[in-house]
């Protein structure tokens, strides 16, 4: 869809360089005061504190809870579950294609799946995740699972998500300062950026 498209891409550049942009006001849906709900969260539930049994995939154990809080915004730790499936985990998996890593003939399915999904906001389930590639088709099953949890969570003091994609905004563009993260994902990554701010502005 976008992969090759230089006016896609250059409107993604500018859309994330003016939230970045000195002195520049933020979007007002970030700016804005409304409810979230609270509660127990790990704070970093990323795939190396958890830890899941290969004989049985419900036994799960959460490790490293230094930022452990019992009033924390519950959204946060599903927001960078999310993340994480997309950015860290997407075509890692056993069976994987060529290097266990995204391959870039795979970037306008994922910048497809990405865009849609985001579209959908809080309302997106596994139903449609794409069927194809299996990579990123598995990547969007599990998003969907994160999503549906995120709207339970939600309940009705942010049926828009608000606080959902502000985490989501700000852990997506938190992965561009870890190194192992391929250049490949981080470009995703700022494109996935870009599709939150979009859509709701």
């Amino acid at each position: 869809m976008f992969s090759g498209d230089e006016q896609k891409w250059a409107q993604c550049r500018e859309t994330i360089k003016k939230l970045v942009a000195y002195k520049a006001a933020l979007p007002a849906w970030l700016s804005e005061a409304s409810l979230v709900t609270l509660g127990h969260i790990h704070g970093d539930p990323n795939p190396r504190n958890c830890l899941v049994s290969s004989h049985k995939a419900n036994d799960i154990r959460l490790i490293d809870c230094g930022d452990y809080n019992s009033q924390g915004r519950l959204v946060s730790d599903l927001a960078l579950m999310e993340r994480d499936v997309k950015l860290v985990l997407m075509a890692t998996e056993q069976g994987a294609p060529t290097f266990r890593e995204l391959d870039a003939t795979q970037i306008p399915e994922w910048c497809q799946a990405e865009h849609y999904s985001i579209s959908k906001r809080l309302d997106y389930t596994p139903a449609f995740a794409p069927t194809s590639p299996p990579s990123v088709s598995r990547a969007y099953r599990l998003v969907g699972l994160v999503r549906e949890r995120a709207k339970t969570v939600s309940g009705g003091d942010d049926k828009e998500g608000r606080h959902y994609f502000a985490a989501l905004l700000y852990w997506t563009l938190d992965v561009l300062k870890y190194s192992p993260v391929r250049s490949t994902k981080k470009l995703l990554a700022l494109y996935s950026a870009a599709e939150i701010i979009r859509n709701f502005e």
